[in-house]
């Protein structure tokens, strides 16, 4: 036989697991939603409830039934109010304080002035009854159509515990308390089976908030994934239109240059000073070098660096051809590192390497003679480049100081190595002709788009 101590014992432990459970999910999840320390306090209250009312006969009535019971009733409202908030929805406090009052004020009487075992079990019986529908009503009709799949099972379990109050209810009638003032740990049979039927329903509820719990996470992820991929989509767009002005504004800067180029060829065509022709020739060749760096960087994938080495081999046969260099005289040859830069250095670089060249091409080699130029750039530590132009010719003249006395195109160098690059200029003149320039890459990693 049932001994309904024992039972309520299991019960409380039953509900100690779930308030150990709840209160694991609360500390995980109480910024994350609302509702989960309602849950956490239903499960303390219920725990608390059913140890005081195990504790019959041994405590005070006032605690035993009074408090144990109001402790419970008040729990299965709370876990309502929480089931409400965790989906979003808006919690009202009075209409169950109110029914809880009107629970509380017939319980006391037939506990203190008309003793009925019979009565109170009824009243206790039938306040829960309407929490748990009022449960099982929002978690299977009340919830929206596309959480009802993540609220089913919990709502079931609430189905279950009502069920069981149906029975209980039914038992009052069909089989009654021998005596109205007997204790309830005197119960009959029945009584007792569907408190122990309460302890398994109670399981069912611990396992289902867990997986709730789990599934809204689930979607949440997936929501957040959703989000996500729209975010990522618009700026992809965004950066896709950003991609295409930027390259119609290198494409355009580059053929406003190019008609810059042809109005020289043509004023060029019609000067009869040579040295003034030349002079035209020299800026037409400093205003290639920077349209290039708008056709390089117009031609690759990023939008914001080039390689220094693709844009020297292009520029030099310009320049060769632009300063009417036969192929077998001077020889050029190259020693370059794949260095990627950003068009604040690229055309700085592209003016410094026009001047050195058509400058070795110029005077370097006089009387027809044969040579070598060897154009070099190279990565080194810090983010720091080192670029250098030097040939074999017959160098500077004896006391000459570049810095000083250099022509327009050597000052430029010196101007647009320190100044522009914020770099150091290093020219030598033993033998041949050399100058070096270090600088810091800081745009090396920079850019719109990998390469």
């Amino acid at each position: 036989m049932l001994d309904m101590r024992t039972v309520l014992i299991n019960f409380f432990l039953s509900n100690a697991l779930l308030f150990i459970l709840t209160a694991v999910l609360w500390k995980m999840n109480k910024n994350r939603y609302s509702g989960v320390f309602l849950w956490f306090l239903f499960s303390f209250f219920l725990s608390t409830g059913v140890l005081l009312t195990g504790l019959r006969d041994i405590i005070p009535d006032f605690f035993s039934i009074i408090i144990g019971d109001l402790l419970i009733v008040s729990g299965y409202f709370i876990i309502y109010q929480g089931m409400k908030l965790f989906l979003g929805m808006r919690i009202r406090w009075l209409c169950g304080i109110i029914l809880i009052f009107l629970y509380l004020v017939p319980f006391i009487f037939f506990t203190y002035y008309r003793s009925d075992i019979s009565a109170r079990t009824l009243i206790f019986t039938v306040i829960n009854l309407g929490f748990h529908s009022f449960s099982a009503d929002l978690l299977l009709r009340r919830v929206k159509n596309d959480l009802r799949r993540m609220t089913f099972f919990t709502g079931m379990v609430f189905i279950l515990y009502a069920f069981s109050d149906l029975a209980r209810i039914a038992s009052i009638f069909i089989f009654p308390f021998s005596d109205r003032t007997i204790s309830m740990m005197q119960a009959p049979a029945m009584n007792t089976a569907i408190v122990m039927l309460m302890t398994m329903i109670n399981f069912g509820l611990t396992f289902s908030l867990v997986m709730m719990l789990t599934q809204r996470m689930y979607y949440g992820l997936q929501e957040q994934n959703k989000i996500m991929k729209e975010h990522e989509i618009e700026i992809k767009s965004a950066l896709s239109e950003k991609e295409t002005l930027l390259r119609e504004l290198y494409h355009r800067t580059k053929n406003n240059m190019q008609v810059i180029i042809s109005l020289i060829d043509l004023q060029s065509a019609h000067m009869k000073d040579g040295k003034q022709s030349d002079m035209l020739v020299e800026t037409k060749n400093r205003i290639y070098s920077m349209s290039l760096v708008h056709q390089k960087l117009y031609e690759t994938k990023s939008l914001s660096r080039l390689n220094l080495k693709d844009y020297i081999r292009d520029l030099v046969p310009l320049l060769k051809d632009s300063c009417k260099i036969s192929s077998g005289k001077i020889s050029v040859d190259f020693d370059l590192d794949d260095v990627f830069v950003s068009i604040d250095i690229a055309i700085p670089c592209g003016l410094i390497l026009n001047e050195l060249v058509t400058n070795a091409f110029k005077y370097a080699f006089p009387d027809d003679r044969s040579g070598r130029i060897v154009i070099r750039i190279k990565n080194m530590q810090n983010n720091k480049v080192a670029f250098e132009v030097s040939d074999n010719g017959i160098g500077l003249p004896y006391g000459y100081d570049p810095g000083k006395d250099g022509n327009l195109g050597m000052k430029n160098i010196f101007s647009i190595g320190e100044r522009q690059l914020q770099g150091k200029v290093e020219i030598s003149s033993k033998p041949g002709f050399s100058c070096r320039i270090e600088f810091t890459n800081d745009q090396r990693e920079n850019g719109i788009a990998g390469n």
